[in-house]
């Protein structure tokens, strides 16, 4: 897995063996880019449930100010401590090894302003009432006052997922692409 564009185009990115990580195909990766380029520009990136950090790092390549890396998974830490380093990206990322809805909590409580928010959680995963982690977690966002005036939320979800815009009240939905088994659900704030 590479880097696809910005200043470290090309540039390997280090990921987790074994199957506890799914990193995001390049297809989708230059998609959402595609969408959001230029808005990348000084803004903050928030790459949750973040793996090898693939999301984050791409976003600093193409001039993300900052990136927020969130993954709980201690090998996926590791690899993405390893990437900022070796990308150089230490003094614009913050890794924060912890549960992507205490990650939501306390980067608000610290009065943090998201622009860009990735979030690509383990797609079989249920909180509670048979709701799925994706679903809690863009209700979580949707609630906190995490998120800057005008951000943007990107989804990756299996093909078949359903959810519940209406528990959303501040996050609206506004469109759904494919890249292979996977879609990208796209939000504005």
């Amino acid at each position: 897995m590479r880097i696809i564009a910005g200043t470290h185009r090309r540039k390997e990115i280090l990921s987790p063996k074994g199957q506890q990580t799914r990193p995001t195909s390049s297809q989708l990766r230059e998609s959402l880019f595609n969408i959001c380029q230029a808005e990348l520009a000084d803004s903050i990136f928030l790459d949750l449930c973040a793996g090898s950090g693939a999301m984050g790092l791409e976003a600093l390549s193409r001039g993300a100010s900052r990136a927020i890396f969130v993954e709980n998974h201690p090998l996926a830490i590791r690899c993405i401590k390893q990437n900022i380093k070796n990308f150089s990206f230490e003094s614009q990322s913050e890794v924060w090894s912890v549960d992507a809805s205490q990650a939501i909590h306390r980067l608000a409580q610290r009065g943090i302003r998201i622009d860009l928010a990735y979030i690509d959680p383990p797609y079989d995963v249920l909180v509670k009432n048979d709701k799925t982690l994706a679903q809690s977690l863009l209700e979580e966002l949707d609630q906190s006052n995490l998120l800057s005036e005008g951000a943007r939320v990107f989804l990756e979800h299996p093909e078949g997922n359903r959810f519940n815009w209406e528990a959303l009240t501040k996050l609206r939905f506004t469109k759904e692409r494919r890249a292979g088994k996977a879609r990208l659900l796209e939000f504005d704030y």
